[in-house]
Formats: C-alpha cells, sequence, structure tokens
C-alpha cells in the first residue's frame, strides 16, 4: 500500500515522500493547500488548491505512473472575484 508522509512549512502543508510497494494499481489522493495573506493594494487574500491524483501499476515488467493535477487559484480583490481552474495531465510510462 501507499504511505504519505506530510512536512509542514509555514502555512503550507504538502506530501514529502510517497511510498508505494504492491503489485496492484495503487490511488493516492493528496492535498495540498496555501493560503497567504498580500499586503498589496489590490488583492486583500489569495487562496490556492492543488490536488494530485496519483495511480502506480506494475504488472510484468511494465511498469505506468500515471498523475492528475487539479490546481484552483481563487483572487478576491476588492469587490471582484476571480477564479481560475488548471488542470494538466501528466502520464509516464517506464518499461524494464
Amino acid at each position: 500500500m501507499g504511505r504519505a508522509e506530510p512536512e509542514c512549512e509555514g502555512s503550507a502543508w504538502h506530501t514529502g515522500h510517497i511510498h508505494i510497494i504492491s503489485s496492484s494499481p495503487v490511488h493516492v489522493a493528496t492535498k495540498v493547500g496555501y493560503s497567504s495573506f498580500l499586503m498589496e493594494a489590490s488583492y486583500s487574500i489569495v487562496y490556492m488548491d492543488h490536488i494530485f491524483l496519483i495511480h502506480s501499476s506494475v504488472e510484468g515488467h511494465l511498469g505506468s505512473f500515471h498523475s492528475l493535477a487539479t490546481v484552483a487559484i481563487a483572487a478576491i480583490n476588492t469587490g471582484v472575484q476571480m477564479a481560475l481552474l488548471f488542470t494538466p495531465s501528466v502520464i509516464f510510462e517506464v518499461k524494464t
């Protein structure tokens, strides 16, 4: 099974290490949150939310690693709200 060890840095927390030992597919969902208060005149608060979905499977001599990251960023301006959604998809395949 997978094991995640969280690390804390200031107001942000994230998963530092993921150890996967399995002969069947393993799904790991990790949430990374960051909140920051800015002193600039145009922004009052910025909030970033990262969600990572990791899929790993090993079959015979073929190992594959799939990663799907969803990043949502919201910035609150004086009376104006802006939300962005960014979803990259990365697929790695290793043959041994």
